[in-house]
């Protein structure tokens, strides 16, 4: 389960910051994080090493977790999230709600 979590996070930050990593490695993190697919699968989709999609993971990974670091967009949405929640609690109008929704997609 935890590993689900896990993935779920690096693929909200592949949505958020892919944009900033090089096409193939953004390619291949879409891959393992979205569409689930093993490192071997990935390597023979791409004709690559099962190494080399595993590098790719990694350093991936850690460069999305410097740019949250750094920037920090991921929590601005979780915290956007929680006061959109507290808004329909207390029953904001509706239009309001869903602008705030769409802001955060």
């Amino acid at each position: 389960m935890e590993n689900e979590l896990n993935n779920v996070f690096f693929a909200e930050l592949l949505d958020i910051y892919g944009h900033l990593l090089p096409s193939s490695q953004q390619s291949i993190l879409d891959d393992y994080f979205n569409f689930d697919l093993s490192l071997s699968e990935i390597a023979e989709n791409r004709n690559i090493s099962r190494s080399g999609v595993l590098d790719a993971v990694k350093k991936g990974k850690k460069k999305l977790e410097q740019y949250e670091e750094e920037i920090g967009m991921y929590k601005l949405k979780n915290e956007l999230r929680k006061e959109i929640d507290k808004l329909k609690e207390e029953n904001a109008p509706k239009d309001i709600i869903e602008r705030l929704e769409r802001m955060i997609k």
